[in-house]
């Protein structure tokens, strides 16, 4: 009962671990969900715990309360909290958060790293989250996890977004984030929860990224791109510029993750201004290793270029569609006469 108002339609118990029995002198923690619209104001709360058998109902403890607290643990920026739920504990930190922007909305992204504190491999819990602002507007958060077991100590990468209106300020968000719930238990990674509990409030540090000015440290968490070097080749009476970038990917194998949303983008832009751009998924069309190399073709009028000159190259991190500039270089190109049409005196 919150108030007046029966809830007993919309409770159920949840048993974190689906512990069914207790030995002598054995404690155990259950949680009571209802759902209360959000509008809905009450001080006083009731929860009658009653015992069924067949079609016998006996109520034998009611739990009542006059002050309803609604305060929820918060996490200073930078700092981590821990997950004590039996067979899911981890610790939990905000790895980085920033902005994806375009003319109509923004996209609010942050990274969370879940380290194991379990002796075993388990699965860890599926996180629910909300973005706040400091006028109470609550944004649902999408989240992509590793949907595996995780082993003793291991770590994985949890990443969490939302779109927001061009009005609110990320620098003043809070990311409120529990653990879900369904069906009378805890959710299991991918599948959708109907409520959470153990929510804190995790205040985050939003930070700009700054494009880097060469192409020899680009990261993409979890992965790090250095293009050690870039040519072009353009041939006499051809209008294709091949281009050819040899670099060194790899992956940092400490972290596990869900689904990548993460796309590269390389755009090229030639001598005349013109560009052309090529989607590059890592792993695959950049392969991890080092001394690598990758090839492309320009396209262009290059009639009123008789020498060589140079090919700028932009990587761009696409998330949700929104683009982030990752860093810009410029690369040399040679120009190669047609040799059918030298003659030997020349």
């Amino acid at each position: 009962m919150a108030g007046m108002r029966d809830l007993s339609g919309t409770a159920p118990i949840v048993v974190p671990n689906d512990q069914t029995t207790l030995a002598p002198n054995e404690t155990m923690e259950l949680y009571v969900l209802a759902n209360v619209l959000y509008s809905y104001l009450f001080n006083q709360l009731r929860v009658d715990l009653q015992e069924t058998s067949g079609e016998d109902v006996h109520k034998f403890l009611s739990l009542n309360t006059n002050s309803v607290n609604n305060v929820m643990k918060q996490v200073a920026a930078g700092e981590s909290y821990l997950i004590h739920t039996p067979g899911k504990k981890a610790e939990v930190r905000e790895r980085l958060t920033t902005v994806y922007q375009d003319n109509s909305s923004n996209v609010i992204y942050t990274e969370l790293v879940m380290a194991s504190q379990e002796t075993r491999q388990s699965k860890q819990a599926q996180l629910v989250a909300y973005y706040k602002t400091p006028e109470n507007e609550f944004f649902e958060a999408k989240i992509s996890q590793f949907s595996d077991k995780t082993s003793p100590n291991g770590k994985s990468l949890v990443t969490v977004w939302s779109k927001l209106p061009q009005h609110v300020n990320p620098s003043q968000l809070v990311l409120y984030v529990g653990e879900g719930v369904s069906n009378g238990k805890m959710t299991d990674v991918g599948e959708e929860s109907t409520g959470s509990i153990n929510t804190v409030g995790l205040a985050l540090s939003p930070r700009v990224a700054q494009p880097a000015t060469n192409l020899q440290n680009v990261e993409l968490f979890p992965y790090h791109l250095t293009i050690t070097r870039g040519e072009g080749t353009l041939s006499a009476g051809k209008d294709m510029l091949n281009t050819v970038i040899h670099y060194n990917l790899s992956r940092n194998g400490d972290y596990e993750t869900g689904l990548y949303d993460h796309k590269l983008i390389m755009e090229l832009i030639d001598p005349t201004g013109q560009s052309t751009e090529k989607t590059l998924t890592l792993g695959t069309d950049l392969t991890i290793g080092n001394n690598k190399s990758y090839s492309i073709n320009l396209n262009s009028n290059f009639s009123t270029i008789v020498s060589g000159g140079a090919i700028r190259i932009n990587l761009y991190d696409e998330f949700q569609g929104r683009r982030m500039l990752l860093g810009s270089q410029g690369y040399p190109f040679t120009y190669e006469e047609d040799q059918t049409k030298r003659t030997d005196s020349d």
